[in-house]
């Protein structure tokens, strides 16, 4: 269900065919995390890498993935803006989101 509006960071509602499992999800064009959304508990991140695998991924794991995985968050866009974004991840980034992978 797509969203006219962010609704607690989500673009969409994902939900099971059972209608009970709902997902707020955010789209996204890479692997990106905000500060803003760090308030947004239960949102997931959608999104595609540079060859096309698509992922699902809670904001918060994939924080702990860029944590553990990147130094993007030593980054200025970071540290100024709030956003940690690649459009080309690293294999050992892709290895670490693979988990994720639809």
């Amino acid at each position: 269900q797509w969203l006219n509006n962010d609704y607690l960071g989500a673009d969409f509602l994902a939900i099971h065919v059972d209608g009970n499992t709902i997902l707020k999800v955010q789209l996204k064009a890479g692997p990106t995390i905000c500060k803003k959304y760090f308030n947004c508990k239960g949102l997931y991140m959608a999104f595609m890498d540079h060859i096309g695998n698509r992922y699902l991924i809670e904001h918060e794991m994939l924080k702990k993935v860029f944590e553990e995985h990147t130094n993007l968050l030593q980054g200025k866009k970071w540290l100024r803006d709030g956003i940690a974004f690649t459009d080309r991840p690293s294999k050992k980034l892709i290895a670490a989101l693979e988990p994720y992978k639809l």
